[in-house]
């Protein structure tokens, strides 16, 4: 994880880390917040979850990061609002403001920030605004890759 961190510093000071054949990547937050990454995997039929997390100030400079693996048979959407939960849980000891969470699943930013529901995801997804109550300025939204 640190060597790809810095592989990704390098070509930022080379010009290579904003655009890459028009494909957004990573932006750096407005100044005074910190923009929080999560992502999760789960393979069909395993019986747990991977999740990775890595906060960056808003110059882009590493933070911190945690990785977990979560035991339990989970869908795709599900394992993403796992994601998120397990970063929103992970910072809020740490900081309680200015934070940006994003992750690359549309479902999962859309129903924390909107809609609510009945289904195993939407529990999940529950937790994750119980826990946003928590801080004080919160933004949760879509990483496009």
């Amino acid at each position: 994880m640190i060597a790809d961190w810095n592989k990704s510093r390098e070509e930022k000071s080379a010009g290579l880390g904003h655009q890459t054949n028009g494909i957004r990547v990573w932006c750096k937050p407005p100044d005074g917040w910190i923009k929080i990454n999560s992502d999760a995997a789960c393979i069909p039929g395993a019986s747990q979850v991977d999740v990775g997390c890595i906060a960056r100030d808003d110059c882009g400079r590493f933070l911190r990061a945690k990785t977990a693996v979560l035991q339990g048979q989970f869908q795709p959407r599900e394992a993403e609002a796992i994601g998120l939960r397990e970063a929103l849980s992970w910072i809020m000891p740490w900081r309680k403001t200015k934070c940006i969470f994003e992750c690359d699943a549309k479902m999962v930013v859309d129903a924390v920030n909107g809609g609510s529901g009945n289904s195993y995801f939407h529990m999940i997804i529950d937790d994750c605004k119980d826990i946003i109550k928590h801080f004080d300025e919160v933004l949760v939204g879509l990483r496009i890759i």
